[in-house]
């Protein structure tokens, strides 16, 4: 009987350690439900590779570098971020004036923090994009937000920017060898998110953008998005550029859709889809206050399961509230 008893005590410890350990791996610590942090501040992924801190922003919107003068105007217009775009809106006989017009900006006195999409490795452009952030002056570099990178095929493409700016990076999957590498190039070290280059990807594959067909391809992109930056705890994917910037209704479907997705933003290629794009992804302010309750509950109790308003809630609900606070309501 005492070694029954003793057997049992040493199973239930075990047994507890285990769950404990289980609990704390899908849902990060039991209390504060925030990801593992390195002495940096930046989250780990699960090899304990330090990730870059998350995106806040909902509408991204290109700007041209060509048109230099349009980045306050983007801002004006409610854009959250700019990305002054080095790469598809510039031809080839003005990358050098380009250039000039990148660091003439960025070393302004009214700048304002922005992303640059550099060149894709593939293109004989990206080492003198490099090179020009590289010498920005400390004051300049500072109002790099980041870097867009185009047409990522291989994760050691992220690994060298990375070495090379020590920038937050977005990755754009733009081909099908990008598609079918997305879950290496996710776990790259460095790399903040990923989106997509929807209209490239079906021009490679034949596939007519426009049809039920696309829409197929479209959404196995967005889940394969999804959950690679899920299991690397990137920032949620971000939704690629909707072209026809006066189809207000097809916009509305396309952010209600890749809202419920769960992810984080969108590309815009111009100013009227930001305030659609920004009013639309935000949560009603009933889903806001039923998220504050549901937070303060927890914080008050520390229970991970409990009944509110007519309704269960356990941890994954208690998670996705906490992290519409923080984004919404910081």
């Amino acid at each position: 009987m005492l070694l029954d008893k003793l057997f049992d005590k040493l199973f239930d410890k075990l047994f507890d350690k285990l769950f404990d350990k289980l609990f704390d791996k899908l849902f990060a610590k039991k209390k504060n439900m925030s990801p593992k942090m390195d002495e940096k501040g930046c989250r780990m992924s699960e090899n304990n590779v330090a990730k870059p801190k998350g995106l806040s922003a909902t509408s991204y919107l290109f700007v041209p570098a060509i048109n230099i003068e349009r980045v306050e105007k983007a801002f004006a217009r409610g854009a959250d971020t700019v990305i002054i775009d080095l790469e598809d809106a510039v031809s080839d006989s003005v990358k050098m004036q380009s250039r000039d017009n990148v660091v003439n900006y960025l070393s302004g006195a009214d700048a304002k923090p922005v992303w640059v999409r550099i060149n894709a490795a593939s293109s004989n452009h990206q080492a003198g994009d490099i090179e020009l952030l590289k010498s920005l002056p400390a004051s300049a570099i500072n109002n790099v937000i980041g870097v867009v990178l185009p047409k990522v095929e291989h994760a050691i493409e992220i690994d060298r920017v990375r070495h090379a700016l020590a920038k937050p990076m977005i990755a754009l999957i733009e081909t099908p060898k990008g598609m079918a590498n997305i879950p290496d190039i996710a776990a790259a070290a460095g790399l903040t998110a990923l989106s997509f280059g929807f209209l490239d990807i079906c021009e490679k594959l034949g596939v007519r953008a426009d049809s039920e067909a696309g829409q197929v391809v479209a959404n196995q992109i967005r889940y394969q998005l999804s959950l690679h930056s899920a299991i690397n705890a990137l920032t949620p994917p971000i939704e690629c550029v909707y072209p026809p910037f006066n189809d207000d209704d097809g916009l509305t479907e396309r952010v209600n859709g890749w809202r419920d997705l769960g992810f984080s933003g969108m590309l815009c290629i111009h100013p009227n889809q930001v305030a659609i794009v920004n009013a639309l992804a935000r949560p009603s302010q009933a889903q806001l206050a039923f998220a504050k309750k549901v937070a303060d509950h927890y914080a008050q109790t520390g229970l991970a399961a409990f009944a509110l308003d007519g309704q269960m809630v356990d941890t994954p609900v208690i998670v996705q509230a906490q992290k519409l606070i923080e984004k919404y309501q910081p």
